[in-house]
């Protein structure tokens, strides 16, 4: 049986080190690892195992819910572990690699759709998403 719930980041540091080195470039930023402390966090544990895990910014005067990380180990996904995470965590935005496919197309069936783009100096194209109504 799979739990879904909100945590503290303490527990979720082991578990970034070793999927960053059990599936390397899986994880794709170090940046979460000193912003832990801002966010809420959101895992997905079988038997006390964290499986994956969301991360959620609120921003601005209304406190919109940007979501910054979804991610589910590899060996764990196509179980529907990834939608349960994204509708307990409830990010009304985000933000997404242009070149992430797999990502779009995750993001599109939970009803999100693209509402910005821009690149980076790297030319890294990257789109805003936010949810429809």
């Amino acid at each position: 049986m799979f739990v879904i719930q909100k945590v503290d980041p303490e527990p979720l540091l082991k578990f970034f080190r070793e999927e960053k080195e059990r599936f390397p470039g899986e994880i794709q930023s170090n940046w979460a690892y000193a912003s832990l402390w801002r966010k809420h966090l959101y895992t997905v544990t079988a038997d006390g195992q964290v499986l994956g895990y969301a991360i959620v910014n609120e921003w601005g005067t209304d406190r919109k819910r940007l979501l910054d990380e979804l991610y589910v180990s590899p060996d764990y996904r196509c179980l529907g572990l990834g939608r349960a995470l994204f509708k307990f965590a409830q990010p009304g935005e985000l933000i997404v690699d242009g070149g992430n496919e797999r990502a779009i197309r995750f993001y599109q069936k939970m009803g999100m759709r693209k509402n910005g783009g821009w690149k980076y100096p790297n030319d890294k194209l990257l789109f805003t998403w936010m949810i429809t109504a």
